[in-house]
């Protein structure tokens, strides 16, 4: 009987944001006459799919909303657009950043957009109370005028959270070996945990009541949760699980197990038995055929992130088609699933587990087997 081997490829996203604590917002001028206006043509458009279940189609502060949100997203943004390579993908998201300055303070002015792609405090205040004076003036959107300040505050504190996990984690993969054995943490570890654990932003805005945007904030929140799974490839298991455990509890309900922050080793099976609980609760158990130890972890991470885009797509199917968002969302949800499968190897050849560190690299050969 012929071994199934698990190819995953974890799905590149990555967000732009830096540390800080959110300021207080700031109390700024509606901007001048030149501020685009809803068209005929944007307030009467035929009813979308979303809009049969429930959610209105919005107006101009809600696509510089959405602008927003695709500046700080980055290349997740750029690949769904169909940016090849990461060039590309950085310089289409410079330029989204660098339109929505102008959009918002008529200059491309380079220390804004630098403030705004770096999440600064009291630059994500500024852009937000001018979105929200674009909406009071907004036929479609003043009535939402609160709820969508709320979401932009909680997207930017979620990346900005996800941000310092991720440079935690980077910086515990260029200093030391993921397994090597040792008896305590290292430096660079004992620094990420806190990063690394670090959840409350992801939490709320998850959990987020922000009217129609809700299932907008709930969408960028598990593509967060995605860029957990990312960030814990090349982690010691022991900091894998502080990476993942807040969104698998937050989405599937699934407890982490007890790890000492104290401590490097983590006992043998731990951390595979948590994954494969994940991915049953995701819906994606290993299946009973998948055989060593090394195939098993693979699948379980595979159902996991699988688990992830079943969640994301239940958002995207809930969220306007007013803006780019719906769209991006859906290709985000291909991708995942497009990438994270399972294929027969030839008989006599067995295929190599592909590890997630490097799957990327064979992603298209992946995606194109039956």
């Amino acid at each position: 009987m012929d071994t199934r081997s698990t190819l995953l490829v974890a799905c590149s996203l990555t967000l732009s944001a830096c540390a800080g604590a959110p300021a207080p917002q700031a109390a700024v001028a509606p901007p001048g006459p030149e501020a685009p206006a809803t068209t005929a043509s944007d307030t009467n458009r035929p009813e979308s799919p979303a809009a049969a279940v429930g959610t209105k189609t919005r107006g101009e502060a809600h696509r510089v909303a959405v602008a927003a949100i695709a500046c700080w997203l980055g290349g997740v943004w750029s690949e769904a657009e169909g940016e090849a390579d990461e060039t590309a993908r950085a310089t289409a998201s410079d330029q989204r950043c660098h339109a929505l300055v102008r959009k918002i303070y008529r200059s491309d002015d380079p220390v804004h957009c630098e403030r705004l792609r770096a999440l600064e405090p009291v630059e994500v205040s500024e852009i937000i109370a001018r979105i929200q004076a674009i909406a009071r003036t907004d036929e479609v959107d003043a009535q939402d005028e609160s709820q969508i300040g709320t979401m932009l505050r909680a997207t930017a504190d979620a990346e900005r959270e996800m941000t310092l996990a991720r440079r935690a984690g980077d910086k515990v993969k260029f200093d030391v070996e993921a397994d090597r054995p040792r008896a305590k943490l290292t430096s660079d570890e004992e620094a990420a945990l806190a990063p690394l654990r670090e959840s409350s932003a992801f939490n709320a805005l998850l959990n987020l009541d922000a009217g129609d945007l809700t299932h907008e904030g709930r969408a960028v929140a598990i593509l967060v949760a995605t860029d957990r799974m990312k960030t814990a490839n090349g982690l010691p298991k022991h900091l894998k699980v502080f990476a993942v455990e807040e969104p698998f509890v937050s989405l599937f309900r699934v407890p982490a197990p007890e790890v000492a922050a104290d401590a490097a080793p983590l006992k043998g099976g731990v951390w595979l038995s948590y994954l494969t609980t994940v991915a049953k609760a995701a819906g994606h158990p290993v299946p009973a055929k998948v055989g060593s130890l090394r195939e098993q972890e693979l699948s379980a991470w595979c159902g996991a992130l699988t688990g992830l885009g079943d969640k994301l797509r239940e958002e995207t199917e809930q969220v306007s088609d007013a803006t780019d968002m719906r769209r991006v969302l859906a290709v985000v949800v291909r991708k995942i699933d497009s990438e994270c499968h399972v294929a027969e190897p030839p008989v006599g050849n067995p295929a190599e587990p592909v590890p997630p560190e490097t799957a990327d690299v064979n992603r298209r050969t992946a995606a194109k087997k039956p």
